[in-house]
Parts: structure tokens; C-alpha cells; sequence
């Protein structure tokens, strides 16, 4: 499986940094994951570059109105994606004004992106 983060806009906050480099090594365990930043723009532009930067993979936006999953539910979607054959994943995550609807669009289904710290209730 390879996933890909596709984000608008630069990281620029040290500790937010600190802590996708801690999460992508932990993944990087079990498959393969890249990262790409992209410039913001309108949504008709901004949908075709998150389309580009994720090459044939799932797209899966990241948004505050996307579907609320807790860990063991995204875990079994991600595993029947990979057993269908579309195991490669490229989550969209929007900039400062989130992603639009034609961002939002672009893959079968939105999820909701929790806040930074936030605790998964159903991992302890």
C-alpha cells in the first residue's frame, strides 16, 4: 500500500512538523508514504493539482464536514481498499479555508479530520 499526503500549504509550526515526522515513521513501517505540498488556489485548480499529486490513488479529502471514523473503523476501510486492488491512498488536506466542493468531490468519501491532540476514545 502507498499512501500519499497531499496538503495545501506549507508546515510551518516546529511542533506540528515534529509530529507528522513521528507519525510517518510509524507508518513508513507498513507502507510505503510521501508527502506533497501544494500551493493554494481556487477550487477548480486546487481539485485538478490534488488530482495530479496523487497519480491514480484513492483521493480521500480531509474535512471538518467529511464522515467521523474512529481508528478501528478507518483501519477496516483502508483494509478493504487494499483488498479491492485500490489499496493506494492520497489523503487531501485543505489550507487555511479548507477544501471546496470540487476538492471534496474528488474521492468516494470525506473524512473528518480530527483536531491536532486530539484522543481517539476507542484506541484506549
Amino acid at each position: 500500500m502507498k499512501i500519499s499526503i497531499v496538503a495545501v500549504g506549507k508546515i510551518k509550526e516546529r511542533f506540528v512538523r515534529e509530529a507528522i515526522d513521528d507519525y510517518a515513521g510509524r507508518i513508513r513501517r507498513y507502507a510505503t508514504l510521501d508527502e506533497r505540498e501544494l500551493d493554494d488556489g481556487p477550487d477548480g485548480q486546487l481539485a485538478d493539482a490534488i488530482a495530479k499529486a496523487a497519480r491514480g490513488a484513492t483521493v480521500v479529502p480531509l474535512d471538518s464536514r467529511g464522515d467521523e471514523v474512529d481508528s478501528r473503523g478507518f483501519a477496516a476501510w483502508l483494509e478493504r481498499l487494499s483488498r479491492t486492488g485500490k489499496g493506494d491512498v492520497a489523503f487531501a488536506i485543505g489550507g487555511k479555508e479548507g477544501l471546496g466542493p470540487k476538492c471534496l468531490a474528488l474521492g468516494p468519501r470525506a473524512l473528518r479530520r480530527p483536531a491536532l491532540g486530539s484522543r481517539d476514545r476507542s484506541s484506549r
